[in-house]
């Protein structure tokens, strides 16, 4: 019983300490984020049969200009087989703002807002076996 009792606080603790930290989360730039993440995202965005093989299974999120308030739960599934490749960001004119956020070692989330609108999507990446995946896509919509 103490050892369970040990166990579980030890367990909470952590769970505490990574709330905290979570709520502390800073934006930073792509130069910022880890150098294996930036060799696979240059990758990704370069070589289609890399990107098709790195799409977690499956890709939730949210599709593009959703008027259905019930696909905003992020749970959408977008199908493999329809899947658009995704080209390298191109912030002509400089209307765009694009954030990462480290969330751990094996999180990074990529923002990309419209600065004047608030109009964006968001991407998840994981890091699962050593590899990293694309495992959400919020297409193009108002974000909070």
């Amino acid at each position: 019983m103490k050892k369970f009792v040990l166990f579980s606080l030890i367990v909470l603790s952590f769970w505490a300490c990574d709330r905290k930290t979570s709520n502390s989360l800073t934006a930073v730039s792509l130069e910022e984020t880890n150098k294996d993440f930036r060799k696979f995202f240059e990758r990704f965005h370069t070589d289609s049969l890399y990107q098709i093989q790195h799409l977690a299974n499956p890709v939730n999120g949210i599709p593009a200009m959703v008027k259905d308030e019930a696909l905003l739960d992020g749970s959408y599934e977008w199908p493999r087989d329809q899947w658009v490749m995704h080209k390298p960001f191109n912030n002509i004119g400089n209307e765009y703002q694009r954030d990462y956020i480290v969330a751990n070692k094996e999180l990074i989330i990529e923002n990309i807002k419209h600065k004047v609108s608030n109009f964006g999507m968001e991407r998840r990446f994981v890091k699962e076996n050593g590899e990293w995946y694309l495992s959400y896509y919020a297409g193009m919509n108002m974000m909070n």
